[in-house]
């Protein structure tokens, strides 16, 4: 299942150019919204952008499925650049291979931020990711606790040396 649609596509990018990229004849392609080539670009960025997030499950498929508002208009929009180039790949005659490794560049840096947690999308078990938490006692909880190391307050270091500080 593709995340973006030749309709997409055509919203992203020149249809004239897209239906130019698509064609296996030197004519333009009539319909991008039934064209295999097109279609197939499409299913490819979208197995790229899948393989990509689904490392160390950052997002699963039913997550990405499920995008809404503005995290789907960038989804669409990463599919999209993904497509442009595969498509681009096909006519490697017709455009300089420094306009090719740029679209390819951008969109791999974006796949990138997505999947280390530089950026995220509209997903609540994502969005906190990257927020530090402290997990277990803290030094006035082991204070309170009135241990050995308490007691003996010369032979052991200092609570604040050890734990991280209160609350």
């Amino acid at each position: 299942m593709s995340y973006a649609t030749p309709s997409d596509l055509a919203c992203r990018f020149d249809e004239q150019t897209l239906k130019d990229i698509a064609s296996d004849t030197g004519e333009p392609v009539a319909d991008i919204t039934t064209d295999t080539a097109i279609l197939a670009a499409l299913e490819d960025a979208s197995g790229e952008v899948d393989a990509a997030l689904q490392v160390a499950k950052t997002y699963s498929a039913a997550d990405l499925a499920g995008l809404t508002g503005n995290s789907l208009g960038l989804l669409k929009r990463i599919v999209c650049e993904k497509a442009l180039v595969f498509l681009l790949a096909r006519r490697p005659e017709k455009f300089s291979s420094d306009f090719f490794d740029a679209a390819y560049k951008r969109s791999e840096d974006y796949l990138e931020r997505i999947r280390s947690g530089t950026r995220v999308f509209d997903v609540d078990n994502n969005k906190d990711a990257g927020l530090p938490t402290l997990d277990g006692p803290h030094t006035v909880d082991w204070m309170n606790l009135n241990l050995i190391t308490a007691r003996a307050r010369n032979f052991y270091p200092h609570y604040g040396r050890r734990l991280p500080l209160g609350r």
